[in-house]
C-alpha cells in the first residue's frame, strides 16, 4: 500500500510537463505535485492554483499558463475516466449501481455562474475606462493562454503525457486499493478497483469538501459493499488506503512547499 501510493505522483507530474508547452524539468513538478497535496487539504482547489500559479511564475510562464495547465490535465483526467468506465462495461466489470440524481443541480449551477460571467463581461466591457483596465489586465494573459495552449495540441507528445500521466495515476490507485484490501482477506479484479476508484473520484471532485474529505470514503465503501465485500472489511480497506493518499500525504506536501519556497521556486 506504501509503495503503489506513491506512483500516483509521477503520474500526476507527467501529466502537468504535458500540459505546458514550455520544458521544465521533472524534479521540481514532482514537488509541485506533492505540494497540493497539502494546499488541497488545507484550502482547496483554490489555494492549488494558486500554489500551481506562483510556481509557473517562477518559471518563467504567464499565470494563464497555470490556469490552462489545469483545463487541460482535467480533460485528460475526465477522458481517462471515461476510457476506463467504458472498457469496463464493454468487458462485464461494472456491474454497479450508480447513484442518480445531482446531475440536473449541478448543470443548473453551471449555467447559472455562466450567465453571471456573461453579465459581469459585458458591464465590464460597456464602460470605456473599465474596458481599457480589463483588457489591459486580461488580453496579454488570455494571448499567453492561448499560445501555451496552442502548442500543446500540436506536440502529440505533450497529449501522450498527459494522458499516460492521469492513466498511470489511475491504475495506481487502484492497486493501492487491491493491496489494502488483500490486508483483510478480500480480493476484487482490477477494472472493479478502477470502477471504485474512479466514481469516489467523481464524487469527491463534485463536492464542496477540500480534498474530497469524507465524500471520498463513502463512495468506495458504498463501492466496495456493492461488489460483495464485507462492510467491516469495505471500511478497513479505504481507510487504510486513505491512510496513504490522503491524510499522511499533507505533511510531507508541506515540507515540500518549505523546501520550494527556500529555493526560490515557489
Amino acid at each position: 500500500v506504501i509503495l503503489f501510493a506513491q506512483v500516483p505522483i509521477l503520474g500526476l507530474s507527467l501529466s502537468v510537463l504535458g500540459s505546458v508547452s514550455k520544458r521544465l524539468p521533472l524534479r521540481p513538478v514532482l514537488l509541485l505535485e506533492v505540494g497540493t497535496k497539502f494546499t488541497g487539504l488545507a484550502g482547496g482547489g483554490v489555494t492549488t492554483i494558486a500554489l500551481q500559479v506562483r510556481f509557473f511564475q517562477k518559471q518563467g510562464l504567464a499565470a494563464a499558463v497555470a490556469v490552462t495547465s489545469s483545463l487541460l490535465n482535467s480533460v485528460a483526467s475526465g477522458t481517462v475516466e471515461v476510457v476506463v468506465l467504458t472498457v469496463a462495461i464493454l468487458t462485464g466489470a461494472g456491474s454497479f449501481h450508480i447513484p442518480d440524481g445531482g446531475a440536473g443541480s449541478i448543470a443548473s449551477k453551471v449555467f447559472l455562474v455562466a450567465v453571471v460571467l456573461a453579465v459581469l463581461t459585458a458591464i465590464a466591457f460597456g464602460i470605456p475606462a473599465l474596458r481599457h483596465r480589463v483588457g489591459g489586465l486580461l488580453l496579454p494573459q488570455i494571448r499567453s493562454a492561448w499560445d501555451n495552449l496552442r502548442n500543446v495540441l500540436r506536440d502529440p507528445r505533450k497529449g501522450s503525457l498527459m494522458l499516460g500521466g492521469n492513466l498511470l495515476s489511475q491504475i495506481f490507485y487502484a492497486l493501492v486499493l487491491w493491496a489494502a484490501l488483500h490486508m483483510y482477506g478480500h480480493d476484487l479484479g482490477l477494472m472493479q478497483l478502477l470502477i471504485i476508484n474512479t466514481l469516489a473520484s467523481v464524487l469527491g471532485g463534485i463536492a464542496p469538501v477540500p480534498g474530497g474529505i469524507g465524500v471520498i470514503e463513502a463512495g468506495l465503501i458504498a463501492g466496495f459493499t456493492a461488489a460483495g465485500v464485507p462492510d467491516q472489511a469495505a471500511i478497513a480497506t479505504t481507510f487504510t488506503a486513505r491512510l496513504f493518499t490522503a491524510y499522511l500525504p499533507p505533511i510531507w506536501g508541506w515540507l515540500s512547499i518549505q523546501w520550494m519556497r527556500h529555493r526560490d521556486l515557489v
